[in-house]
Formats: structure tokens, sequence, C-alpha cells
């Protein structure tokens, strides 16, 4: 466990240490409350979620290409998204943490994907609604998360795409198509 933190404390700084930990709390609670058999799943994936969120753009790209992850060119347009995948390849080689459902949350908690799992749903969920965070819909959305996971990513992703186009910022296609995936899902347990 020490050397776990250390590596924690190398490569992130003490704010972005303090989000991850939030981050870790908020997904142990959603799983419990979603997902119980997988609370300490949740809290593993939480706390290092953003474990290469501050590495340099150059880093990021030359440790993913090392691991033949394919680099599209909107990745390119906001490299910040690669942290994810590059997060996920150090913790399972570098962290020794094999597990393929923490490996899929970590990887997808920016942009999301059209077969999430409930995993991969509370660690997108949780960095968005931990304590530290404050926007204006903070509190709707940790509502509807704890309700429902699915509701939860739908006002997550509406709120992420309402806050790029306010700062003029490119929204990247795949996140239109996660967005669009959960408007079909939960209008159609809305008719039932």
């Amino acid at each position: 466990m020490k050397r776990f933190l250390k590596i924690l404390q190398e490569n992130l700084s003490e704010e972005r240490l303090n989000h991850s930990l939030g981050v870790a709390r908020t997904a142990y609670y959603l799983a419990q409350k979603h997902l119980p058999e997988k609370k300490e799943k949740a809290f593993l994936a939480g706390i290092i979620h953003d474990i290469a969120r501050e590495w340099p753009e150059e880093r990021m790209i030359a440790f993913l290409k090392a691991k033949g992850y394919h680099i599209t060119p909107e990745d390119k347009l906001n490299p910040v998204v690669l942290h994810a995948p590059a997060g996920a390849y150090f913790s399972r080689d570098m962290l020794g943490i094999y597990d393929e459902e923490i490996f899929s949350a970590v990887s997808r908690h920016t942009l999301g994907a059209v077969d999430m799992t409930e995993l991969d749903m509370i660690i997108f969920l949780a960095d968005l609604i931990e304590p530290g965070r404050s926007f204006a819909q903070r509190q709707n959305l940790l509502i509807a998360s704890f309700q429902d996971l699915k509701r939860g990513m739908l006002l997550a992703l509406e709120n992420t795409v309402e806050y790029l186009r306010n700062k003029n910022k490119t929204i990247d296609s795949r996140t239109l198509l996660v967005l669009n995936y959960f408007r079909e899902i939960v209008a159609k347990k809305s008719k039932i």
C-alpha cells in the first residue's frame, strides 16, 4: 500500500489527489447503492482514475502509442481525454491492477461508451459529482445518479455538452454518440 500511495503522490498534485480521493469515496457510495458487490472495485477505480491526468501531452501520446493504442484525430484535437486510457494502461502495467472491470472504468471515464457497465457509469459520474466539484447542476446530477445511473449519465452528458458549447470547445463525436445512446435508453425506460 505504501508503494501504491507513493506512485499516486509522484503522479498527482495535492489538488488532484484530493479530487481522486473524493471520486473514490463517491464511487464507493454509488456502488453501495447500485452495485454493492463491487464497491471496493469502485473505490480503487476512483482513486486511480486520474493517475495520468497531469502528464504532459507528449508523454500520454508516446505512452499510448507504445501500448498499441489507436489515437484518433479527435484525440489530437483534445488530448486531455487521453489521460483515461493512459491511466488504465499505467494502472495495469505499473501498479499491477489487472482487473478488466477497473481497466474499463478508468479508460472510459472521460468520453463514456455506448456499452458502459454499471462500474463504468459509477466512475464517470463520481468524477463529476464528488464533493470538491462545484457547478450549477451538481446537486441535480448527484440526486439523479443515486436514483438511476442511466438517467445520471444522460444529465451528465447533457451538462458536459452544454459546458463545451458555452466555452466554444470541440465536442468529441464519441461523446455525442454516447449522449444520444443514453437519450434513447432513458426515453425507452420512461415509456414503460
